[in-house]
Formats: structure tokens, C-alpha cells, sequence
């Protein structure tokens, strides 16, 4: 996607954090603390201002942990596909704007 840098946080991959929504428990981190609210944390500490995610549950947790902290001004959640039709947009108007071409398959050779 054109602008886009990822940017992974610690627990990632094999290390994956769950944000609480799918019922995921980890005994390593404190009980008073919901996982929204440390996931939020470690987005906001790798200095992104967008979480992607596919996942419905990460979406309604980490916006509750986003007003729960105060920080709606510094980080937002979004669907991966957000962010792919975001990038569609831009590529369309970018393209019609330099050359007046439509995103057709046949003028792109697709």
C-alpha cells in the first residue's frame, strides 16, 4: 500500500497478545489490567498513530482502550481493508490526476 510503514509491536507473531475480545488469557501480565489497554500502550510506545487489524474483537477493544486512556487524538484502529480501500482511492485519484487513465484492467495490462 503506497505511504504505508509497518511497524510491529513486541508481541507479534509467535509471540502474539491477544486484546482480550476472544477470550485469551495470559497469566504473565496483571490481572487489573485489561489487554486492550496494553495493547494500546505498546502501539502507542513503537510512536504509530494506526493499529491494522482483521479482527472484530481488536477493533471494539482497543477504541474502548484508546477513550480509556485519553489518547483519541494520538492513535485510531482500522480494518486492514480501511487501509487497502484508503490505498485504492489515493492510486485512483493519483492516477487520474497524472495521466487521466481509469483503474480498467485492460489500460493497466492486469
Amino acid at each position: 500500500m503506497p505511504g504505508l510503514e509497518l511497524i510491529e509491536m513486541d508481541n507479534n507473531k509467535e509471540k502474539g497478545l491477544c486484546c482480550g475480545g476472544g477470550g485469551g488469557v495470559w497469566s504473565k501480565y496483571p490481572g487489573d489490567q485489561r489487554f486492550g489497554v496494553l495493547r494500546i500502550n505498546e502501539a502507542l510506545n513503537t510512536g504509530s498513530d494506526v493499529i491494522a487489524t482483521a479482527c472484530p474483537y481488536c477493533i471494539r477493544m482497543l477504541n474502548e482502550a484508546i477513550v480509556e486512556l485519553g489518547v483519541v487524538d494520538k492513535i485510531i484502529v482500522r480494518d486492514i481493508t480501511e487501509l487497502l480501500l484508503q490505498s485504492v482511492d489515493f492510486l485512483d485519484k493519483q492516477v487520474k490526476a497524472d495521466n487521466n487513465k481509469s483503474l480498467d484492467q485492460e489500460e493497466f495490462h492486469v
